[in-house]
């Protein structure tokens, strides 16, 4: 959501936020929308040199993507607060729209495979189920989408790198399909003084603190990882639980595609419906980013 800069000159509005709302009957919203409040805003410098803040709404769902967003812009003044009510938009309103302007063939199958993927998501999930996001699409931007059953590899591997005497062990690693796609690993430790989780993917290292570092009982501990982006679902992630500067595991490596090829042959054809729609969408972004 981009508001001009100039609003919020000196002496003109001040304390600016939005509030964004959509429908949201999952995680026990109870068909309530779901409010979000955010006051951090980044500065964007337009071409023309006009100045913007852009407020961005974060935690929708691959099932919410067809959801109609409200933006309310709010700001004080003299004493006073107002708003403003931007209109409805959402995900696939912004793919509806590429797929009517843009001449890239590369984003035009991103956005086709994106809204098959969201409409995977509902059926699996059952959040309406009955409205696929990919309703609107026409005969010819549905020949866009990637229909060819994607190729899925194992990068699982409990001892990419080995210490000597590890004193926390890797119990199991695997993918959540919630908010994000993130990868979830598993590890037993006596004590968590000092412990953290390194994750390294292309490249950069992550640190984990106690924070993220969750309990999953029996003295068994678990964390999530969320930083892969769409074209990153290949890629593979290596973690290692250090206490203090020292290593006390070895290295586990592991993916987003090592999950879809462990349940390709689930009994839940929804499950793996989705696995497969979701490498497709992760294939096509990938693809898009190499033609540009």
């Amino acid at each position: 959501y981009l508001v001009p800069a100039s609003v919020f000159a000196e002496g003109e509005f001040t304390d600016p936020k939005v509030i964004f709302s959509y429908g949201n009957r999952i995680n026990g919203y109870n068909g309530e929308d779901l409010r979000i409040v955010v006051e951090d805003y980044t500065v964007y410098t337009h071409t023309d040199n006009s100045k913007y803040y852009v407020f961005e709404c974060y935690g929708i769902t691959p099932s919410q993507v067809g959801d109609a967003v409200s933006a309310t812009l709010y700001g004080s003044f003299g004493g006073e607060t107002y708003t403003h009510v931007n209109d409805d938009y959402g995900v696939s309103s912004y793919c509806y729209a590429q797929l009517e302007q843009s001449d890239s063939k590369e984003l035009k199958t991103l956005m086709v495979d994106l809204l098959n993927y969201a409409t995977a998501a509902r059926v699996y999930t059952g959040y309406k189920a009955d409205e696929p996001v990919n309703a609107g699409l026409t005969e010819e931007e549905k020949s866009y989408g990637t229909t060819a059953v994607p190729t899925l590899e194992n990068h699982l591997n409990l001892k990419q790198a080995v210490i000597a005497a590890p004193t926390a062990s890797w119990k199991g690693a695997s993918v959540v399909l919630g908010d994000t796609v993130a990868i979830r690993v598993r590890f037993a430790v006596e004590s968590l003084e000092n412990v953290t989780v390194k994750a390294v993917l292309a490249g950069k290292t992550y640190v984990l603190d106690s924070s993220s570092i969750k309990s999953a009982g029996n003295g068994e501990y678990y964390v999530t990882f969320a930083e892969m982006n769409a074209y990153q679902l290949r890629d593979t992630v290596d973690f290692t639980v250090y206490r203090g500067s020292e290593a006390i595991s070895n290295t586990v490596r592991y993916s987003v595609v090592s999950y879809a090829y462990a349940q390709q042959n689930h009994t839940s054809t929804k499950l793996v419906a989705l696995l497969q729609a979701m490498m497709r969408y992760g294939d096509a972004a990938n693809a898009y980013l190499a033609s540009k």
